[in-house]
């Protein structure tokens, strides 16, 4: 009986690590698999200077709002708002330079402005 306990107790330490692992190093080891697989299907494509620069210019916007709801994340909270609000400040940013006429640097400054607002109303909220 003493032998199937130590046994179970070592399988469970074995799961545990597995689960350890996958958790520590899991979205690590599925970016590798994807990274490879493109470089398998298309490497002359998937590594051009072109490809990559298209990547990280796509991925900025989201690791800026990443970033923001890191800190919230880290104080126990949660916000939901982020991609609404992201949202409707490309939108004001469109429609201030492209329908409204205004130049880049007021559109940019009006949709900092518009974001602040959202931002101060949501904390008043919560």
């Amino acid at each position: 009986m003493a032998a199937t306990n130590a046994k179970t107790a070592q399988e469970i330490t074995g799961k545990q690590r597995t689960r350890n692992f996958a958790k520590k190093y899991g979205n690590v080891i599925i970016f590798a698999c994807v990274f490879l697989a493109g470089i398998i299907a298309r490497p002359a494509a998937f590594l051009s200077l072109n490809n990559i620069i298209g990547i990280i210019s796509q991925a900025a916007i989201a690791a800026i709002c990443c970033l923001g709801m890191t800190f919230v994340l880290m104080t126990g909270g949660i916000d939901l708002s982020v991609g609404y609000v992201l949202g409707f400040c490309t939108y004001i940013f469109g429609w201030s330079t492209v329908t409204a006429g205004l130049p880049v640097i007021a559109g940019i400054l009006l949709t900092l402005a518009v974001g602040a607002v959202c931002g101060l109303l949501n904390g008043i909220l919560v």
